[in-house]
């Protein structure tokens, strides 16, 4: 688990650098689901993406 970075003499947390790491994940994620129709078949889309994304930056907060 990380500490708090220093970034330009302002120490940033380390959810903010989690969350720019999930940020490209959760895209590339979306645009697999988009491709391959699995997005259309859900009720409700952006819950879905959104659910989606905690899950990634949880991932990410557990094993980084």
């Amino acid at each position: 688990m990380l500490t708090e970075v220093a970034f330009a003499g302002v120490f940033v947390a380390p959810i903010v650098l989690y969350w720019i790491v999930s940020i490209p994940v959760f895209f590339l994620c979306r645009w697999i689901l988009n491709r391959t129709g699995i997005l259309q078949l859900v009720w409700h889309s952006a819950l879905v993406e959104f659910a989606l994304w905690i899950i990634i930056l949880s991932l990410f907060v557990l094993y980084l």
